[in-house]
């Protein structure tokens, strides 16, 4: 869909929403919105410059595909299991490593002043994917497990998986420092440049009435984030990890300066 003319684009866009408020084929209401805010969401990426348009179908379609074959090792049940570290990283790649890949080309294209941070970004850009995933994991285990979702490894000690976030998050912490040097607060339309995949802005809601993302969110909830974000969640929890790693930075920065 993401590959057709805009004029197909938007009629099968219509067509899936349409189908999937009538029909409902999952119970999740969370995801049933998702669906039916499908045509807005293509329509705003149909308004982007061509060169950013370009970076994010490209990604959208390896992530989407990527997921289809995690989503194909499921059982009879629908129930998934990963089994090794390997399996872990490669589900956070596919959900959250192309990501900071994707988020990288956009800053990067076009844009003289992120050239310098170029290295750096790329350098970081899997850990920045992959540590926030991680989190997210971390701490959704217990219910992701009676959803039938087990993504810890039975075999691979919790320990283990803290000690790669947090190195992760350091790394993540670097990729959001290159931002800063390269302009990312002076440039805060950037953040929204890449905003379908992120926090894209949408003023009409089938439940309330949102506010657009700051620049950087990445709330998961349709509840309020710090930053007065609102985005879709399966817990009705709220983290805007992007706000809560710039005022982490912050806050060592303000440390430093205060050291003797």
């Amino acid at each position: 869909m993401l590959q057709a003319p805009r004029s197909v684009q938007g009629r099968e866009a219509r067509a899936l929403s349409s189908w999937s408020l009538e029909v409902r084929p999952l119970d999740h209401s969370g995801y049933l919105e998702l669906l039916g805010e499908l045509p807005a969401l293509l329509e705003l990426v149909a308004t982007m410059a061509p060169g950013t348009r370009e970076i994010i179908v490209k990604h959208a379609v390896r992530t989407t595909e990527g997921m289809a074959q995690v989503v194909s090792r499921a059982d009879e049940r629908g129930n998934l299991r990963l089994t090794s570290l390997q399996d872990l990283q490669d589900y956070c790649y596919l959900v959250a490593g192309i990501v900071g890949e994707l988020l990288t080309e956009v800053f990067l294209h076009g844009s003289a002043e992120f050239q310098a941070e170029q290295a750096a970004l790329r350098m970081h850009m899997l850990a920045f994917g992959e540590g926030l995933q991680l989190v997210n994991i971390l701490k959704d285990a217990s219910d992701d497990a009676r959803d039938g979702r087990v993504y810890l490894p039975a075999q691979l000690p919790r320990a283990e998986v803290f000690l790669l976030a947090r190195a992760d998050l350091d790394a993540a912490n670097r990729y959001a420092r290159s931002l800063q040097r390269g302009g990312v607060g002076r440039r805060a339309g950037t953040w929204r440049s890449a905003g379908c995949c992120w926090c894209w802005r949408s003023s009409r809601s089938t439940r309330s009435r949102r506010r657009a993302p700051a620049p950087g969110c990445r709330a998961t909830t349709w509840r309020t984030c710090s930053r007065g974000c609102r985005r879709p969640s399966t817990r009705g929890r709220s983290t805007c990890t992007v706000a809560n790693s710039s005022a982490a930075s912050g806050q060592s920065e303000q440390q430093n300066r205060n050291r003797p």
